[in-house]
């Protein structure tokens, strides 16, 4: 199996080209599909073994701890039994399969991919109405789910740490979202649901309780590049060298002549080899921490309300 097999099976009965280039950064899409899809991946009592284990059983964090204290002999199974809700964020190691897609979906888009574990009931949802930094592939394992999709999103956010707090989200834009919600749906296992980043969305369980897997997406952008750049702007000396005197008044001749050198080399680093070279190191970097890293980075929703 190929990675891009993964990745076709997952958006079927999409085919890949259509995928890619109407959807994927583009706009969300409901993908319904039958349980075999899913199947293999993770289910509500291999995640209670799991969480009875402790977190490192699965290298992931636990967002909602579990309560220690009560009369109950099985703490872990009476919090899932009444409703309330469990994530796990990166959670590799958790089934061979989780592993193997982010791997497989890491080579197919050239990306950082990793899960991310949602169980939840009845007691309350996890998240308010609310977006993410990077777009998610959510792969529904058992029960069902209830699934809002506004036509809001932020214009292109990205999930990197200099850009959190950036995106900040208050009441008013939540509600603008709310009223802008122009896809409603119900998943069952097997489906898959495509959310671009930035695209507001929320999702609650109607009834019993839902385990879905979610496949998060980084991939490599402009930023990247820009961050690229820097690092080879550190092996240039001259580009090391400090700005002449400032006059708080006006720029001066010697530094706006230092400043137009300046930009001749950052030029010359941008129509240069070792450009393209670094910028491959950080792609392959994305990749490869798709298959495995624990420390890989956690899913991140701005502004959320539990």
């Amino acid at each position: 199996m190929t990675a891009f097999t993964t990745l076709a099976q997952l958006v079927a009965p999409l085919s890949l080209d259509v995928f890619l280039g109407e959807y994927y950064d583009r706009r969300p899409v409901h993908l319904p599909g039958s349980p075999e899809r899913s199947r293999g991946l993770l289910t509500h009592d291999r995640l209670a073994d799991l969480l009875r284990q402790g977190d490192e059983a699965s290298g992931g964090v636990i967002s909602f701890p579990l309560p220690v204290e009560g009369t109950t002999d099985d703490p872990v199974g009476a919090y899932m039994d009444a409703g309330y809700p469990v994530i796990l964020n990166a959670p590799h190691g958790a089934s061979g399969e989780i592993d193997r897609i982010c791997t497989d979906l890491g080579a197919a888009l050239q990306a950082h991919v990793w899960p991310n574990v949602y169980a939840t009931g009845t007691a309350g949802a996890p998240f308010n109405i609310h977006f993410d930094l990077h777009d998610v592939l959510v792969v529904q394992c058992e029960g069902v789910k209830e699934w809002r999709i506004s036509s809001l999103r932020a214009d292109r956010p990205l999930d990197v740490p200099e850009m959190r707090g950036i995106f900040d989200v208050d009441d008013a834009m939540r509600e603008q979202a709310l009223a802008s919600v122009d896809m409603t749906f119900t998943v069952k296992p097997g489906d898959v649901v495509y959310i671009p980043r930035g695209q507001f969305h929320m999702a609650t369980t109607p009834s019993g309780r839902s385990l879905h897997v979610t496949f998060a997406i980084r991939s490599l952008s402009g930023y990247d590049l820009a961050q690229a750049l820097s690092r080879l702007a550190l092996s240039d000396p001259g580009l090391r060298d400090y700005l002449p005197g400032l006059d708080p008044g006006a720029i001066s001749e010697q530094t706006h002549d230092r400043l137009t050198e300046f930009k001749h080399r950052l030029k010359a680093l941008l129509d240069g080899p070792n450009l393209d070279q670094a910028l491959a190191e950080v792609r392959a970097d994305l990749i490869a921490r798709s298959n495995g890293n624990r420390d890989a980075q956690a899913e991140t929703k701005p502004g959320n309300l539990n």
